[in-house]
């Protein structure tokens, strides 16, 4: 039988609560600026919707917010037609402002190799911001 004791170090748990806490935005920050320099988001000529409306260019890659709320990082687009477009791919998708304007834009960060590079961020990032806690 192997016996283990430890101790939990209450400081350095603080110093990690607290690196999360400013390495998590700046993760989002560095996120939402890959997705506007990979040009992937539409960002349209300009069209009339269904009412009539003219909706002016780049209003969808305008409405994007980011943030943190609750501990969990977030990127939207505002619009009310962001939806449609997001889950439907097959669109052809102006290439004129953005080269590779195409639906499911963030799937890359989510379920491919860019789902690495967010890790990574985020782990240089709270190392960075852990003061040494981090080796």
């Amino acid at each position: 039988m192997i016996k283990v004791d430890f101790k939990i170090n209450k400081k350095a748990l603080d110093i990690l609560n607290a690196a999360h806490e400013k390495a998590l935005p700046l993760t989002i920050e560095n996120l939402s600026t890959a997705i506007e320099s990979a040009q992937v988001v539409p960002f349209g000529q300009g069209y009339r919707s269904k009412d009539g409306a003219l909706v002016a260019g780049g209003t969808l890659k305008r409405s994007q917010s980011h943030g943190v709320i609750d501990g969990r990082g977030f990127i939207s687009w505002n619009t009310p037609y962001a939806r449609r477009l997001y889950f439907h791919p097959e669109y052809n998708f102006s290439k004129l402002e953005h080269a590779n304007a195409r639906g499911l834009w963030c799937d890359y960060w989510i379920y491919q190799d860019g789902k690495k590079d967010v890790i990574n961020a985020y782990g240089k990032l709270l190392k960075m911001c852990a003061k040494g806690v981090i080796k």
